[in-house]
C-alpha cells in the first residue's frame, strides 16, 4: 500500500490553525508547552548562522582573483540599490498599512533601544567581529558575513597559488551536510509553530492574533517587491 505523503507547508499551516484553537481551549496546558516552540527556534539560530558563513566562504572562495573586481563592483551597486529601494519600501509599506496598530507590547528592553544612540564610527566599527564564536552565537548575521568574506578571500588565494582545492571541497561538502541539518529541524517545524502559537494565544488572547498576521503580511509584501527589484537588476546585468 503506497503511503500518502503530506507536504511539510501544509503541515506548518495546519500546526498554526490547531495551535491556535489548543491555544484557545487550553490555556494552562499550552503555556507550558512553550518549551517546545523555544528548542525549535534555537535549532533553527543555531543552524542559519553557519550556513551564511559557509555559503559565503564557498561562493568567495570559489572565484578567482580576476574575477573579484567585476563581481564586487556589481554585488556592491546591487547592495546599494537594494538597500536604499528596501529602507524606502519598509517606510512607504509602515505608513500605509500601520502594522504595528494593535501590538501593544512592553519590554524592559524598550527604553534600551530608544536610548541607545550610536555614532557613525561606532556603527561601522560594530561591523567587524572580534570574536567570530560570539557573532555566531549572537546571530550577528553583519559579522559573520564581514569574516567570511575574508576567509572567502583568503581560500581563494590559497587554492590560486597551491592549485590545491581540497579544502574548498571540504567546506562544499560541510554546507551540504548543514543543508541536511536544516532540513531535518524543519521536519519540526508544524510541532514547534504549534506550540509558540498556542503559547501566544494562550497568554495574550485571539485580539494579538490580527495585527501580527497584518504585519507578516506586510513583511511578505516588501520581500516580494524587493525580489522583483533583485530579479529586474539581475536581468538587466
Amino acid at each position: 500500500m503506497k503511503k500518502l505523503k503530506v507536504n511539510n507547508t501544509i503541515l506548518i499551516f495546519s500546526g498554526m490553525i490547531v495551535g491556535m484553537i489548543a491555544g484557545y481551549f487550553f490555556k494552562d496546558i499550552m503555556i507550558n508547552t512553550k518549551f517546545i516552540g523555544d528548542i525549535f527556534l534555537r535549532l533553527i539560530q543555531m543552524s542559519v548562522g553557519i550556513l551564511i558563513m559557509g555559503s559565503v566562504i564557498e561562493s568567495i572562495g570559489s572565484l578567482k582573483m580576476c574575477e573579484f573586481k567585476r563581481i564586487g563592483t556589481k554585488a556592491f551597486i546591487c547592495f546599494g540599490i537594494t538597500t536604499t529601494f528596501a529602507t524606502i519600501m519598509g517606510v512607504f509599506l509602515a505608513n500605509i498599512l500601520k502594522p504595528g496598530i494593535g501590538i501593544n507590547y512592553t519590554s524592559d528592553l524598550t527604553s534600551d533601544i530608544v536610548g541607545s544612540q550610536d555614532s557613525i564610527g561606532t556603527i561601522i566599527t560594530n561591523f567587524f567581529p572580534n570574536n567570530i564564536v560570539s557573532s555566531l552565537s549572537n546571530g550577528n548575521t553583519i559579522q559573520i558575513i564581514v569574516f567570511s568574506l575574508l576567509f572567502g578571500i583568503a581560500l581563494s588565494i590559497l587554492c590560486e597559488k597551491t592549485k590545491d582545492d581540497k579544502l574548498l571541497k571540504s567546506i562544499k561538502n560541510f554546507n551540504k551536510i548543514l543543508i541536511i541539518v536544516i532540513e531535518i529541524v524543519m521536519k519540526a517545524a508544524p510541532l514547534g509553530i504549534f506550540s509558540l502559537l498556542g503559547w501566544v494565544v494562550g497568554t495574550y488572547g485571539f485580539s494579538v492574533i490580527i495585527p501580527l498576521i497584518k504585519f507578516l503580511f506586510t513583511m511578505a509584501l516588501g520581500t516580494i517587491l524587493l525580489l522583483s527589484i533583485y530579479i529586474f537588476y539581475i536581468h538587466i546585468c
